[in-house]
């Protein structure tokens, strides 16, 4: 058993039964009713009672089989699918969320059901004249006007009791804009528009609502969302956990390194930062926590690499399929550019949380100690599969909604394939694995997601057979709801954030705006991509990520492309730091999302600083990236990019020990400004700078005295 100077750590066992207590209200109370909702979800809670709640499971289950139905055969014109997807989303957040903003525990209200009905009539329209559309832009009918003006209000509505008032109020002010910017002084002002003419742009069409944003979430996001569900599910969050402790575990910092790995692994199926820190934050952080890590360290820990998730492929966060869309580029290629960058950021977090515990003097423990054995894990490989299936696909040229329902069918067949191995004696489960795994794997490979779909079926009807194999049917239900209303939460901001594109779209401020910075960087890139960086952090304050990086793509992207910086780039450094406004005081939904695990004195104010700090690698990688493209293996040759990522490496090795204050002993003040200014100066391609900066850090840490680190 594994210890420091103060105590002794529990094993894994003990930790993943530890009572922890998220209720706290002062947590609780300032997430926003969609992370409240992860929470709830995690803890397997039900929404609703009684006909609310029934409601809620059918029309979930209903958006599910629709949502399934388009991405199979594709039988609606994308107008429709869009415009009757958002009015989905529309509805289940009436039933859902209550007007106090938080996940419904009882009956819905009669002005809940009125609503709710309202967005059905307008899906109902949608449904039906959407396809006209395209024939009246320009020229909406009045009934166009009255059902566009009735779902735009509806759309604020769903948004605030989903994510809180700040987004509607952004996109209220934008929309207000619109009206009156004739009104407006100076550059705020515009030649002015019709009623007619900004509610044609942002409903009649695809250039607002139902826009890019919510043709990524009626497509892509959710059947992600579904397979990251269905994954889940089949235990294999667990299984990252004991990888993660058998890999390193039982080096110095061993939970720390744990649970970033886990958070890594995590994302590559997850793309929700707080549901992340829900999932693994309540094991982490009590693990770290009992190790000797102070409680706002290891909160900070687990939120930094938590929300690393989003950057880390094969499945990042719903704004890079997103980005897709907006280049018009294969998603694979998105997931590609992101993979050395994440592997950096996670890098930095692990380095910093090494030097802590160096620092603190903690001991090294067993990973079995942590409860990880190597038999365990052996046997549970298998669920590994649907991540092999879904990278081979994604990277062998396929499409995402192509390779994520293969995915999701081939998830669900090894689901119940183990409810039919539970029948078998154990000798010879393997058997039961190996037959229908590879009878998925040859019809996947000889037909098509349709066939494999019909297969999913069978399977289904099989296991509806025996009491075992219902259990587990009623536990796939229970995935496909619960997916469903994950990307509720999600799919409600990538509807709303379509009033940017629209008006901004209408009137061309963008290139007022982007004048402006472009003026200011003329001779200085590095101004203009700070002003960038704040813009993001900024905009990204109390909003989840998928509104503030299509705000800020919106806003930024078209300046950084006038100052040089290739598309790809300027895109993936505004996602960058879209993912690190969660970070970032005074808000920080991660760390409040933490904050219940970290123990009763814990401060989100200082998880979020801690966590910030501990995620400045992501701070410094955009920046190389726009110097230093070949980061993104977009551009230049092998040696550039090797050349990129030791510079990256360089600085966040000496980023880390000027925010910790320690390499082989104690660095004073001066050492780790010194530190500071040599890790920025690393992100210059001049050979001069960078090589100052190489030898001005390595010159401070030879010099800083103590013993040799230990390995």
């Amino acid at each position: 058993m594994g210890c420091n100077r103060h105590g002794v750590v529990g094993t894994m066992g003990e930790i993943r039964h530890m009572k922890i207590d998220v209720s706290e209200p002062s947590a609780a109370d300032r997430l926003s009713a969609a992370d409240a909702l992860e929470m709830k979800l995690e803890g397997a809670a039900d929404i609703g009672l009684g006909l609310t709640r029934w409601a809620i499971i059918v029309l979930a289950m209903a958006f599910a089989a629709f949502q399934l139905w388009t991405s199979l055969l594709n039988p609606l014109a994308a107008i429709t699918l869009r415009s009757v997807h958002a009015s989905f989303l529309v509805l289940l957040c009436f039933l859902i969320f209550s007007a106090g903003r938080r996940p419904r525990t009882g009956h819905a209200s009669w002005y809940d059901w009125i609503l709710a009905g309202l967005a059905t009539l307008c899906g109902i329209y949608f449904y039906l004249e959407a396809e006209q559309f395209g024939l009246r832009v320009g020229f909406p009918t009045t009934s166009d006007l009255v059902v566009g003006s009735l779902f735009i209000a509806l759309v604020f509505e769903a948004t605030r009791r989903a994510t809180g008032y700040a987004l509607p109020l952004l996109c209220g002010a934008i929309l207000l804009w619109g009206f009156f910017g004739q009104y407006f002084p100076g550059a705020l002002a515009h030649r002015g528009y019709g009623y007619d003419q900004i509610i044609g742009q942002l409903v009649i069409g695809t250039e607002g609502l139902f826009g890019t944003a919510a043709a990524v979430s009626a497509t892509y996001i959710f059947l992600f969302v579904l397979f990251a569900a269905f994954l889940q599910q089949s235990g294999i969050l667990t299984l990252f956990n004991d990888i993660s402790i058998r890999l390193v575990g039982g080096w110095r910092s061993g939970p720390a390194q744990a649970c970033i790995l886990s958070s890594a692994l995590m994302g590559t199926i997850s793309g929700s930062g707080i549901a992340n820190v829900v999932t693994s934050g309540q094991v982490t952080i009590p693990l770290m926590r009992r190790y000797g890590y102070k409680p706002e360290f290891a909160a900070g820990v687990e939120v930094s690499s938590s929300m690393g998730g989003q950057i880390m492929p094969p499945i990042m966060g719903a704004g890079a399929f997103i980005m897709a869309e907006m280049l018009g580029i294969p998603y694979a290629t998105i997931a590609v550019a992101a993979a050395i960058p994440a592997v950096l950021y996670f890098l930095g977090i692990a380095w910093v949380s090494y030097l802590e515990a160096r620092r603190l003097d903690l001991s090294v423990m067993s990973s079995a100690a942590m409860g990880a054995s190597q038999a365990t894990l052996w046997g549970r490989l298998h669920l590994l599969l649907p991540l092999v299936v879904i990278m081979a696909l994604l990277f062998g040229g396929y499409t995402p909604i192509y390779s994520a329902l293969a995915a999701l069918g081939f998830t669900i067949i090894l689901i119940l394939s183990t409810s039919l191995a539970s029948l078998t004696p154990p000798n010879f489960r393997w058997l039961i694995y190996t037959a229908t795994l590879g009878a998925a794997s040859a019809v996947l490979y000889g037909y098509d997601s349709l066939a494999l779909t019909v297969l999913v079926a069978a399977f289904g009807l099989v296991c509806a057979a025996f009491p075992s194999g219902r259990d587990t049917l009623v536990l796939c239900f229970r995935s496909a709801y619960h997916g469903t209303i994950n990307a509720v939460a999600v799919g409600i901001t990538c509807v709303i954030v379509g009033v940017f594109d629209g008006i901004f779209g209408l009137s061309g401020v963008m290139l007022e705006l982007a004048s402006r910075i472009v003026a200011l960087g003329a001779d200085h890139l590095w101004l203009s991509l700070i002003m960038a960086m704040v813009i993001c952090l900024v905009l990204g304050l109390g909003l989840p990520t998928v509104p503030s990086y299509v705000i800020c793509a919106v806003v930024v992207t078209p300046a950084l492309a006038k100052l040089g910086v290739a598309a790809l780039v300027s895109h993936m450094f505004v996602f960058y730091f879209s993912v690190l406004a969660q970070l970032t005081p005074p808000v920080a939904l991660a760390a409040i999302a933490a904050l219940p695990f970290a123990g009763p004195n814990a401060s989100s104010l200082r998880i979020s600083v801690i966590g910030t700090m501990l995620g400045l690698s992501g701070v410094l990688v955009p920046f190389v990236a726009v110097y230093s493209p070949e980061l993104l293996l977009i551009k230049g040759t092998w040696s550039d990019t090797v050349l990129a990522i030791l510079r990256v490496m360089l600085a966040v090795c000496y980023s880390g020990v000027a925010m910790t204050g320690y390499f082989r002993s104690t660095v004073g003040a001066t050492g780790r400004l010194l530190l500071g200014a040599a890790a920025i100066l690393l992100v210059s391609t001049d050979l001069m700078w960078f090589g100052a900066g190489a030898v001005l850090g390595s010159l401070v840490l030879v010099a800083n005295g103590g013993s040799a680190p230990e390995s």
